[in-house]
């Protein structure tokens, strides 16, 4: 035990023994798909989300309500109460090298009214959305995951 303790001081550059547990305790990693998302839907990806915002585009909040009332929504608030998105909080994968489809203007208002719900861990759908560029402008897939299970919540 002594070798340990002077291995484990002499790595960590301390006088102190900082691993309390077993031996190489902290060296252990774990696969994060086999902990939490184990129910049939989790680990699954449930969309890639992207916002192309044309440059001359200064005011977010105008661009998404005239973007709207072109699908005939009288102004954002009913599009937001009218569109269905997802129901469930997701966790959120950001990744500026999915590969980008063109969207049609539909899909490119239902894409920013996810996106303005997530932030950079988790998309909650109970949650008003936060309509700024650095939100819309994010590429992201959602991941599903029962995080009342992962938090412990439902034991």
């Amino acid at each position: 035990m002594n070798n340990e303790q002077s291995l484990i001081n002499v790595a960590s550059g301390s006088n102190h023994l900082n691993n309390s547990g077993a031996p190489h305790s902290r060296k252990k990693s774990q696969n994060v798909y086999s902990d939490f998302l184990i129910d049939s839907q989790s680990g699954a990806t449930q969309g890639i989300y992207y916002v192309d915002i044309p440059k001359q585009v200064t005011d977010v909040h105008v661009w998404l309500e005239h973007l709207a009332r072109n699908r005939g929504y009288t102004n954002l608030a009913s599009a937001i109460a009218s569109i269905a998105l997802p129901a469930e909080r997701h966790i959120v994968y950001l990744d500026s090298n999915l590969k980008k489809t063109p969207l049609t203007p539909s899909e490119m208002l239902r894409a920013a009214l996810i996106l303005a719900k997530c932030n950079n861990v988790f998309y909650n759908p109970n949650i008003p959305p936060v309509l700024t560029r650095s939100r819309l402008e994010r590429t992201l897939r959602l991941v599903s995951c029962n995080q009342n299970t992962f938090y412990g919540l439902d034991q």
